[in-house]
């Protein structure tokens, strides 16, 4: 029996969206989006199941890429509508004693004194159970949300993260833990000599500091980071505590995975920092049945709600692409192209079409669409749960990760619950996931085991 354990984490960003309202199951006409009895309800489930965290990604705009305008998102649902989900977490912390939550914000448009004066202060609230995925964002839709008229250059978005963070890391370090005093006799507060200036002024931002909130139970939130370019890998080894990454749904996911940690490694040696030092999760999006042909429908049903304008409305959004404009042939590298161009990702949705589908080769838009579905739904992780947990376990085996991001589809409750009831009983059998909390007192603890 193996004693590599995983973790577990529920990625909760978008369960009603992209179609999937539209199956059984999913709440559909009610208000469970903005119900937190619903999401109360899942994160029960899943520290039943004694999972790590809930993981909120974020976006701040309506899809309006494609065709230049919202429309096609509005009228499909796609990646709309998208609440600051950060108003649960502390809903969620009230009703749960272990589960932690990871709450994603742009250091393209925050500053840094705002989100870690929030940070400290929600990390008091959920006792020590906060963290915080850290992004620079690309899309143009939240960029008109915040005054921009175009993208800044993707070098200045990850020179400009990395100042963000290291004044929120001054920020939460400004107050010693030791500062307050409280000596009724005297009347003395705290000691001024522990609650520092920080009195920052670069490039992008300037604080004076110190923060006005006491020392966290953790200090610092957890930091994650999920950009798989060159730079975002580099950011992730100097910074963070946890790196999300992804490798495909095919065969060779373990590869990818193995991959992706030989240059983690490498660039946390470049940093100065141990290999054990940044935890690595990799996101699966499991498609469970009683019967593998039960899974396979369910897989069918869900690639089928989503319609070709709302598949192209989805690819512009996340690429800055308008595929509204593209010929009924076209390659992806002149797609690609023209998105770099326009300060696109550079290691995103399009790359991962052209190693798909071949970079030169001509296409239609009935190809791409298909493509796309298998993006938003993949299919490399479906069967019984025997089957799911076979594939997760050898996934984490072989591919030499520290856990999963859990896309579990359509439902906010019945799939969640699904899995922890019937698969990861399966894995604790098996030795390769924990079968209770332990004595961990915060996220950080655990995640760092």
């Amino acid at each position: 029996m193996s004693t590599r354990t995983m973790h577990l984490a529920v990625e909760a960003s978008l369960w009603h969206t992209d179609g999937r309202w539209r199956l059984p199951g999913t709440f559909t006409r009610d208000d469970y989006f903005t119900d937190p009895r619903r999401w109360v309800e899942m994160a029960k489930i899943a520290e039943r199941g004694a999972m790590d965290l809930i993981f909120w990604g974020e976006g701040y705009g309506i899809p309006s890429t494609f065709e230049g305008r919202t429309d096609a998102a509005v009228r499909w649902g796609v990646q709309w509508p998208r609440h600051d989900m950060s108003t649960m977490i502390p809903v969620l912390a009230w009703e749960t004693r272990h589960i932690g939550f990871v709450q994603t914000l742009s250091t393209t448009f925050y500053h840094p004194f705002h989100v870690a004066r929030f940070s400290a202060s929600m990390d008091h609230v959920t006792g020590g159970r906060l963290g915080l995925n850290l992004i620079n964002s690309a899309r143009t839709a939240d960029f008109g949300n915040f005054g921009y008229d175009e993208l800044p250059a993707h070098a200045d978005r990850y020179e400009r993260m990395q100042e963000f963070v290291d004044v929120c890391k001054a920020l939460w370090d400004s107050v010693d833990p030791l500062a307050l005093v409280l000596d009724p006799e005297t009347g003395e507060f705290a000691d001024p000599r522990l609650v520092r200036a920080v009195n920052h002024r670069g490039r992008f931002f300037s604080s004076a500091g110190p923060l006005p909130v006491l020392p966290s139970p953790q200090r610092r939130p957890l930091l994650l980071q999920a950009g798989g370019s060159a730079a975002g890998n580099a950011f992730a080894a100097r910074n963070v505590d946890v790196q999300y990454a992804s490798a495909g749904d095919d065969e060779d996911a373990w590869r990818k995975m193995r991959r992706q940690r030989q240059l983690l490694n490498e660039n946390l040696a470049a940093a100065g920092r141990p290999t054990d030092d940044v935890k690595l999760i990799f996101d699966v999006a499991p498609v469970i049945g009683d019967t593998q042909d039960d899974a396979r429908e369910l897989l069918r049903a869900m690639r089928a709600t989503v319609t070709p304008e709302a598949a192209l409305a989805y690819l512009s959004h996340n690429t800055t692409f308008d595929f509204a404009t593209l010929p009924e042939r076209f390659t992806l590298a002149e797609v690609v192209h023209q998105a770099e161009e326009r300060g696109g990702s550079r290691n995103g949705a399009l790359h991962a079409l052209a190693f798909t589908l071949g970079p030169d080769d001509k296409i239609t838009k009935e190809v791409l669409v298909d493509e796309v579905r298998r993006m938003i739904v993949p299919g490399g992780c479906v069967g019984t749960p025997a089957q799911v947990a076979d594939r997760i376990e050898a996934l984490h085996l072989r591919g030499d990760g520290d856990g999963f991001a859990l896309h579990l589809r359509p439902s906010i409750t019945g799939s969640v619950a699904l899995f922890v009831d019937r698969v990861i009983p399966l894995l604790q059998a098996r030795g390769v996931f924990r079968r209770d909390y332990g004595d961990s007192a915060t996220l950080r603890e655990r995640m760092a085991r």
